[in-house]
């Protein structure tokens, strides 16, 4: 019963929190693409993830989600803040049952005021899902250690099925789970852990075709992620802590330890070895691997957002850090706290607002609305007119509507051009090498009326 009440007051302090935030941010970057692509019906849903690369997992989940709640703000990041909330009892029971119920205090304190999980756990993407189904994992992982029976690879074989039906990236996980499989092979029973794997390449045995040819096109064209560069390995680190003080923190807490206590770190690695072995490798090698891939220039996927799921590990890894009852761990350990509360940026900001521009052109009284580039067309509608937004063919009519989504300065040629045009400039230099927008118009001999500037680069241009 206590247990559940401190659950409780963890997640009440998370709702706190994140709830009242959850429109702070207008839906912009990635989300507009998951609401409109999750209202399309199923089976168009899955014939989609033959020419994109993202799996089909959460897109599913989101398709009921609106069918109940409808396609505002509030309605579909309020799964994300869900998937959220179900992650702090996993994180609280990694904790009680296999180091002690204060490391799952604390992580859950990391994990609920982390400035990544603040904005992403009220974005209406994937990732809330994948750090809920890789803590998971660690869970699973951990208690199959303890007591390896068949159910407990079962489970293994299950989550991991849902981890590649979420985000690609967790073939980064499942590299580190090959390395601890070898690392711990002595301890592991064979017959059990091929049933999992039986289990896991039977259930992805469907779209491991599509994931290929994914990989391969995504590997042959330019992506809008930069190549990796070896200052974001600390970069990324201090991102995941909130700051480069808390990191700074952490790093002098390891040092005065070794310093003045070494026997305190002697102890605690030898009664936590496996633990620490599993969370180190969980961490470090989708960590590393990710940087490689992207710096090889195989896959760009060195990114925050991607990435941000090793927090939890890192959490627990931090938590035994400051375990042992001793008088300088446990001061290190609330210095450590107060600081990652007081770094922590309750109101993250996605530097955007669709909104205000979609509102402005509104006033314009326009004929013509020119989008460059052209996937932006999705975050404008939404603000623009739902009625628009909700039509899943939407893209065919957009033309009839005036509205053109270009990329190229050449199918200006193509377009019937009427009365007032507004140019909507979204960044289009940021993903592109070819001449900005405004500039496809100079031999239109069109007067300009009107310029409008927005967050991150973003332009309106009124022209007639």
């Amino acid at each position: 019963m206590k247990k559940n009440y401190l659950i409780f007051i963890l997640v009440l302090i998370k709702i706190c929190i994140s709830l009242p935030f959850i429109i702070s941010n207008p839906i912009d970057l990635d989300e507009p693409f998951s609401i409109f692509n999750a209202q399309l019906d199923l089976n168009e849903l899955f014939q989609l993830f033959k020419h994109e690369n993202n799996p089909p997992l959460h897109f599913f989940i989101l398709h009921f989600w609106e069918k109940l709640f409808g396609i505002s703000p509030v309605a579909a990041r309020s799964l994300s803040l869900l998937f959220s909330l179900l992650t702090i009892p996993i994180l609280f029971n990694i904790g009680k049952n296999f180091i002690s119920k204060k490391a799952g205090i604390f992580a859950c304190i990391l994990f609920i005021f982390s400035d990544f999980h603040q904005y992403f756990g009220l974005e209406a993407r994937t990732y809330s899902l994948l750090v809920l189904e890789f803590s998971t994992l660690i869970y699973l992982l951990l208690r199959t250690f303890h007591n390896p029976t068949l159910i407990n690879y079962i489970f293994l074989g299950l989550i991991n099925t849902l981890l590649f039906y979420t985000h690609y990236i967790s073939i980064t996980i499942f590299v580190s789970e090959f390395l601890l499989l070898t690392l711990f092979i002595r301890s592991i029973n064979i017959r059990f852990i091929s049933i999992s794997i039986l289990i896991f390449s039977l259930l992805i045995s469907p779209v491991i075709f599509i994931f290929i040819n994914r990989f391969n096109d995504y590997s042959s064209t330019i992506s809008w992620v930069k190549t990796a560069e070896y200052s974001e390995l600390y970069g990324l680190l201090n991102k995941f802590l909130n700051d480069k003080w808390v990191f700074l923190l952490l790093g002098l807490s390891i040092f005065f330890l070794l310093l003045f206590n070494s026997k305190y770190i002697q102890l605690t690695l030898k009664e936590y070895k496996a633990k620490i072995s599993i969370l180190f490798i969980l961490t470090f090698i989708p960590f590393l691997l990710s940087f490689f891939l992207s710096k090889s220039g195989i896959a760009s996927i060195f990114l925050d957002r991607y990435l941000f799921f090793i927090t939890i590990p890192i959490y627990f890894l931090i938590a035994l850090l400051f375990e042992k009852n001793n008088t300088y761990a446990y001061y290190a350990q609330f210095l450590f706290i107060a600081l990652v509360i007081l770094r922590f940026d309750i109101r993250p900001n996605n530097d955007r607002n669709g909104n205000e521009l979609a509102e402005f052109i509104k006033k314009q009284h326009v004929e013509t609305i020119v989008i460059a580039p052209h996937y932006y067309d999705l975050t404008f509608l939404y603000h623009y007119n739902q009625n628009y937004f909700k039509n899943t063919s939407i893209r065919k009519l957009e033309n009839s509507l005036g509205i053109y989504p270009i990329n190229d300065g050449n199918d200006i040629k193509k377009i019937n051009l009427k009365g007032k045009i507004a140019v909507i400039d979204a960044d289009f230099n940021f993903t592109s090498q070819e001449k900005i927008p405004q500039d496809w118009f100079k031999e239109k001999n069109l007067k300009i009326l009107k310029v409008n500037y927005f967050k991150t680069n973003y332009k309106v241009t009124i022209l007639k």
